[in-house]
């Protein structure tokens, strides 16, 4: 039986399809792209501000961890590093003070590929300075002054709560034996400590709360934000209105002892009211002077006016007055500078009031810049 030509066609037309259908590439599914591997360090007890001579366990905390793994760890104190296969918890003492940083890096054991690393810096110190502190009571007081436009409306303002607050600023003995350096331009343990910035202020009381047993006030949001809990009983930066209610000390005038004596600016001819009750560029020919020396205000605090200026918490605005709150004002919700108060040995007169403001970039470090702590009233 002859074979029809319409036929032949199809059947090779549909082996041509089969054979196509049976050749053709599966479809592609990528790979599942492997989570990359995180690290931190997790110390008992912690290490952040640790003391000589305790041991300490360091544990890795690995996320995304891979079956083979070595982790190595460098201590600053030690010229050998620790490595572990696999083992996530190490022990170190350390045998003398200072700031070391803990290094940790994970491997990928057969191809020796760092896969995570992490950094830990422990301030291992001797002891923990006292600081000198005065109970201020809650009250209410005449802030600003009417006749300077960034000072103005001048206003009566309550602080709600009292709280303590530094007797002098901190000196450069208490910065060292807390910090363990001291970056001043000028030196001497009974001087204040300065050229240090605002982010290094809070550093400082968030070690101080640590080693006192006390809440941390301060949460580091990045290496240039930061978030202060006032409901903390740690130590802390004063805001704006603390600091003048307790600098003024009840007084309605430029100074803890008087008004100015005259209305010209400068450093000359000498103020009388400023020369009792601190250091400015009238009678400090250059640098700051050791603290406590001056006539101190009636809540028994020295140096409010000049000597150092003194960091505060706020973010500064100098339209601030105009709609801030009456009650336990904290400053702008953000901002690009933070604010200073109480003049300095390099300021010239109408900066060394009570009133007067000034602000600086709070990664700013100058030789007339220091700080004074304060704390919640326990």
């Amino acid at each position: 039986m002859p074979k029809n030509p319409l036929y032949i066609i199809l059947i090779i037309g549909l082996g041509i399809l089969c054979g196509c259908a049976e050749d053709s590439a599966p479809t592609h599914i990528p790979p599942t792209a492997k989570a990359k591997v995180s690290v931190t360090i997790s110390t008992i007890p912690s290490v952040q501000e640790g003391y000589p001579y305790i041991e300490y366990s360091f544990t890795a905390i690995i996320g995304n961890k891979p079956n083979k793994i070595r982790l190595d760890w460098y201590f600053d104190d030690s010229i050998q590093p620790i490595s572990t296969n696999g083992t996530e918890t190490v022990k170190h003492t350390f045998s003398s003070e200072g700031r070391f940083f803990i290094t940790l890096i994970v491997y990928e054991s057969e191809t020796n590929k760092e896969l995570a690393r992490t950094v830990l810096l422990a301030n291992i110190r001797k002891e923990t300075p006292k600081i000198d502190m005065v109970l201020i009571p809650a009250g209410s007081f005449l802030m600003g002054k009417q006749s300077e436009v960034f000072e103005s409306p001048q206003r009566v303002v309550t602080v709600t709560k009292p709280f303590f607050i530094g007797v002098t600023e901190i000196t450069q003995q208490e910065w060292q034996k807390l910090m363990g350096y001291n970056p001043s331009w000028f030196n001497g343990d009974s001087l204040p400590i300065e050229s240090v910035s605002w982010f290094e202020a809070i550093r400082f009381c968030n070690s101080l709360s640590i080693r006192e047993n006390k809440e941390q006030c301060y949460t580091f949001i990045s290496d240039d934000s930061a978030f202060c809990d006032f409901s903390k009983n740690g130590y802390r930066l004063p805001t704006e209105m603390e600091w003048e209610y307790a600098a003024r000390g009840g007084a309605k005038t430029d100074t803890p002892i008087g008004n100015l004596s005259g209305t010209t600016d400068g450093c000359l001819p000498l103020d009388i009211a400023i020369d009792q009750c601190g250091w400015y560029c009238g009678n400090v020919f250059y640098g700051s002077m050791p603290v406590a020396k001056k006539t101190p205000n009636t809540f028994g605090l020295y140096d409010v006016i000049g000597n150092v200026q003194e960091w505060c918490w706020d973010w500064y605005d100098p339209y601030y007055y105009i709609n801030a709150p009456v009650k336990d004002a904290r400053g702008p919700y953000e901002g690009i500078l933070r604010s200073c108060r109480g003049g300095s040995w390099y300021n010239q007169i109408f900066q060394n009031r009570l009133a007067a403001r000034q602000f600086y970039r709070p990664s700013s470090r100058t030789n007339n810049i220091g700080l004074r702590v304060a704390r919640n009233a326990d």
